[in-house]
């Protein structure tokens, strides 16, 4: 007899494909939105007019929907999935198991290749017609206690007003402060807004996301030392020429047992032969590529800095994702003071410098000894944990109301 496994049925947009594994189907979405779970030993999709579809798939999932179930959903169609399974976390020790969608493009970079103790569902989608029409169903979003929206509404389009129409109680990450003005977001009464940082003089509550599942927090290299940053690897976004001036520094005062690592999508960055033997490009990797280098790197490297008016955003409005990785991984964080002030960083778990000396910093991390190494990860331990207890708490009060 032929074991059963669990099929989905799909509302068709576009092109799909789907991977066989043992005593399951693995199905990568293209343009499809689950609406219906069976046992079957057979997998089969019958085409019908897209909405009428949609509309058979709202009624039928709804038809045992729990009135306590939680919805995740992360609107940006090509970043920012690595966040999704800190939130899980927070909901299943809440004692919550909630839904999830985001996009095919940042499902396939396996988000939650490290987390096979959450508990959750996901539903993969194409593009942002999709999600609208997901939204603007009564019956379908009724079907949720919360709704929590990971990225703010302004990357979001014309998808999240359909929400507050709805009065359905929405739980908004916000990435920057600017846009809950510049979006009337407040405005929204049936909206509360989170952000993902503590700033000074911040009057929103805080969720810090740093949870990926699990990893290894790895000691100091002692003969080799690897330094890492992750991000769009531009000029705009980080200082690389304070980089190369630093990696110059370093070569003429006699230290090359060092290399920097740089993963993230990058354009045109030519550097001399000296330089760009100590730097290597990873590009853009999924998501378990990078946590193994990430294991395996012993400094993390901000390269923020405070005389761009753009990058000195990071320290009062915008939040880094690099915050979160440093969190996760125990990876002692080399940054500037101005940025170390805003995410309760100091020289006790972090190495912490003063204008542009990079230099000066990345010397103290190849000296460090392990000792001083393992009091750091054990103060970003602390820091951590303190982070853990406050957007757990915020968690739980929203959910209380």
């Amino acid at each position: 007899m032929r074991k059963k496994i669990n099929v989905y049925l799909f509302y068709l947009i576009k092109l799909f494909s789907f991977d066989c594994h043992v005593n399951k189907i693995c199905i990568k979405l293209f343009g499809f939105i689950p609406f219906l779970k069976i046992k079957s030993d057979r997998f089969f999709v019958q085409t019908k007019n897209q909405f009428e579809v949609f509309s058979d798939a709202i009624t039928i999932s709804n038809v045992k929907k729990s009135k306590n179930k939680i919805l995740i959903i992360e609107p940006n169609m090509k970043y920012h999935s690595e966040c999704l399974s800190g939130y899980i976390k927070y909901f299943n020790d809440l004692g919550y198991k909630p839904d999830v969608i985001l996009s095919y493009d940042n499902y396939n970079l396996q988000p939650f290749i490290r987390c096979n103790q959450l508990s959750f569902d996901t539903f993969p989608i194409y593009d942002y017609d999709s999600l609208i029409k997901l939204v603007e169903d009564k019956v379908f979003i009724n079907g949720y206690k919360k709704i929590l929206i990971t990225t703010s509404i302004a990357l979001s389009g014309d998808i999240f007003p359909a929400f507050f129409d709805n009065k359905k109680q929405i739980m908004s990450i916000i990435h920057s402060l600017k846009t809950i003005d510049s979006m009337n977001i407040k405005q929204a009464t049936n909206n509360k807004c989170y952000v993902l940082s503590y700033f000074k003089n911040n009057t929103y509550p805080t969720i810090n996301p740093h949870y990926f599942g699990e990893v290894l927090e790895t000691q100091k290299n002692e003969e080799f030392v690897k330094f890492i940053s992750v991000g769009r690897i531009q000029k705009d976004v980080k200082n690389y020429d304070m980089l190369v001036e630093s990696i110059r520094d370093l070569i003429v005062r006699g230290y090359k047992n060092f290399e920097v690592v740089l993963i993230g999508w990058h354009g045109n960055m030519d550097f001399d032969d000296d330089v760009a033997k100590y730097i290597n490009f990873k590009g853009k990797l999924s998501f378990d590529e990078m946590f193994l280098e990430m294991e395996d790197a012993d400094f993390y490297l901000s390269l923020l800095d405070p005389n761009d008016e753009k990058q000195f955003e990071y320290s009062y409005d915008l939040a880094t994702g690099s915050n979160q990785l440093v969190l996760a991984f125990k990876k002692p964080y080399l940054i500037n003071e101005q940025f170390a002030n805003a995410y309760k960083y100091s020289q006790e778990n972090a190495i912490v410098y003063k204008e542009n000396n990079l230099t000066e910093a990345m010397i103290n991390a190849i000296e460090m000894k392990q000792d001083d190494y393992l009091k750091i990860q054990d103060n970003l331990r602390k820091l951590s944990q303190e982070l853990y207890s406050l957007s757990i708490e915020n968690i739980k009060e929203e959910l209380n109301d």
